[in-house]
């Protein structure tokens, strides 16, 4: 769920693509931010970049939306 997050998908569409409703969606999204302490896309985004070295590409498209 964290790479559909990162990829700038919207919940409707996550719970489409893994045929749940958008309140679990909703919660699963929650706890992911909880148990990593964040509590925004951005901030996710920003945490796979620095522990794993995410591609360049995600960082330039999350630079390319904050203008």
């Amino acid at each position: 769920m964290a790479n559909l997050l990162i990829q700038g998908k919207i919940y409707r569409t996550f719970a489409d693509e893994l045929y749940i409703s958008d309140n679990t969606v909703k919660f699963h999204v929650r706890n992911i931010y909880s148990k990593l302490n964040i509590q925004s896309r951005t901030e996710l985004i920003d945490l796979m970049i620095d522990r794993q070295g995410y591609p360049a590409k995600v960082a330039i498209n999350r630079e390319n939306r904050a203008l």
